[in-house]
């Protein structure tokens, strides 16, 4: 009978309800997004600055040294008879490990005719080894 009195008791406590205990919502957290791949410097060495020519189409520009890092368009020869509509780029160079500025520039003209640009003038700033 004590033994009958026992399973009753631990039915009782044992099955009783419990109280109800939610667990804290998961959270997942989103991965932060990929960092873009750096961009690849160009590199202005002299065998490249070599080959630079005033004239030379905008296209052959960007093949030897990439897309710029800044592009405007801007009047040029304000001061002169007959002002033109001139494309800037900017390349920032690394140097010591850090950015220099001013930055390697490129002016371009375009041709009235063909509404090519070509190289009109250029600065480099840095030239690297």
């Amino acid at each position: 009978m004590k033994n009958v009195a026992l399973l009753v008791a631990a039915l009782a406590f044992g099955c009783a309800p419990q109280p109800y205990v939610q667990s804290p919502p998961q959270t997942k957290q989103a991965a932060p997004p990929p960092k873009p791949a750096p961009k690849p410097r160009p590199n202005f060495c002299y065998e490249k600055v070599a080959l630079l020519k005033t004239g030379m189409p905008e296209a052959e520009v960007v093949s030897l040294f990439g897309p710029p890092d800044s592009m405007e368009i801007a009047t040029m020869g304000s001061k002169t008879p007959k002002p033109w509509t001139g494309k800037v780029y900017k390349y920032k160079v690394t140097g010591t490990g850090r950015i220099l500025e001013p930055a390697n520039r490129f002016t371009f003209a375009r041709d009235d005719d063909t509404g090519e640009w070509y190289l009109n003038d250029y600065e480099i700033e840095v030239i690297q080894k």
